[in-house]
């Protein structure tokens, strides 16, 4: 009973005590227990590779579909501080991907694709078309949102997106962004295989789209090998005819990438596996040999139906004649 009598008044001295917690510090709390209740895994990103498309200075939106046909995508993207798991407030979020036909605003065409898809560099747009692109801030709590299309894919890339983080201060101009101090990330999102394919084989545009080309799996595609892409991959859940996804970025804040490597950190073009070009190089060598051994068989073959005989003439300059035998 007495035990009981403790407990009660230890109860209600903590629910009558004046918090010891700021209003930031509450929120900060809310911030983390919804994270881990969420079960979000709080690691630093890898980075990846620019790619050739992007374009500078995009436009400051949340709908960045414009008249791009596809299935309706909201996006929301949590950027987290990986040295303690804190929300990054107030960073920007650079996102742009190809529409449904695998084409890129900025490029007319996807004919360039093909040629391009393995730049080294940034690459020049030849129209002046912004879908499928945008910068967003994050909120209070760590989130950018974007409404925009499922992405399509082209050739030597699985579906994606690309996504730069500016952190610290940003010049911004009647609705444009012009710049941030820091690029704090430089990465690119996917999609689950599964989700790719069911969507490739059932949803307009993109079964138009897979009769000329097959989507391509993560584990093909050098870039998601290479930058741990399985970190990175969206969580999506269907509406009906919309999609939901979310992912978690874990940044540093501090960091500067604006010389974002152009090419995927490990041997290999960028879109392919980094075996394939290893196997292609030994598939190469054995053609090679095949061939120089079906030449060898060959001349044999003509040596003996013709009656003649190599007879080699000397020993030091290697020489060889053809002696017909009488």
């Amino acid at each position: 009973m007495i035990v009981l009598l403790l407990f009660t008044l230890i109860a209600l001295a903590i629910a009558h005590s004046p918090s010891s917690l700021s209003t930031s510090q509450t929120l900060r709390l809310k911030q983390t227990r919804d994270i881990c209740s969420r079960k979000v895994h709080c690691i630093l990103n890898k980075e990846a590779m620019e790619g050739p498309f992007y374009v500078p200075h995009p436009l400051i939106r949340t709908n960045i579909t414009e008249d791009r046909p596809g299935i309706p995508l909201s996006l929301e993207i949590t950027v987290l501080n990986a040295k303690n798991c804190s929300v990054v407030p107030n960073a920007f979020v650079d996102i742009w991907h190809a529409d449904a036909m695998g084409e890129y605003s900025g490029w007319a065409t996807g004919s360039l694709l093909s040629s391009t898809s393995h730049l080294t560099a940034r690459g020049t747009p030849i129209e002046s078309s912004h879908w499928l692109r945008g910068v967003q801030a994050t909120d209070d709590s760590g989130v950018a949102r974007f409404n925009t299309v499922w992405p399509g894919w082209y050739r030597g890339r699985s579906t994606h997106i690309h996504l730069r983080i500016h952190s610290g201060n940003v010049t911004l101009s009647h609705g444009v962004f012009l710049g941030g101090e820091r690029v704090a990330h430089t990465g690119q999102l996917f999609f689950a295989d599964e989700l790719v394919t069911e969507v490739s084989k059932t949803r307009e545009p993109y079964v138009s789209r897979r009769k000329t080309l097959l989507p391509r799996m993560n584990g093909d595609d050098g870039i998601f090998v290479g930058s741990d892409g399985g970190d990175q991959i969206v969580d999506v859940q269907a509406d009906e005819d919309v999609f939901h996804g979310s992912v978690t970025v874990g940044i540093d804040p501090e960091s500067d990438h604006h010389e974002s490597p152009m090419r995927p950190p490990h041997f290999g073009r960028p879109g392919r596996s980094p075996w394939r070009d290893f196997l292609a190089a030994v598939f190469g060598a054995l053609i090679v040999v095949a061939v120089w051994a079906l030449a060898k068989l060959f001349l044999r073959w003509r040596q003996a139906r013709s009656g003649y005989s190599a007879v080699q003439l000397s020993d030091d300059d290697g020489a060889y004649s053809l002696t017909k035998p009488r």
